[in-house]
């Protein structure tokens, strides 16, 4: 994952990879955990970047790739 999402005066840029079965997120109040979960669920849309899940791209802004399941 290789976000950029834009929300009022919050402004989230993220790299993320996982290889292990099971992670954590911690962080600050605000900081936004929440908001890179709903991105990974696809209940967020970020403004650009490529997020991929065990091989499948769920969105990748250069491709138009938008996966909605």
């Amino acid at each position: 994952m290789n976000v950029k999402l834009r929300r009022g005066h919050f402004d989230l840029s993220t790299r993320l990879s996982v290889s292990d079965t099971s992670a954590g997120l911690f962080g600050k109040s605000g900081a936004g955990k929440s908001t890179v979960l709903g991105l990974i669920a696809g209940a967020i849309q970020p403004q650009s970047g490529h997020i991929v899940l065990n091989g499948k791209i769920l969105f990748d802004s250069r491709k138009g790739i938008r996966c909605r399941e």
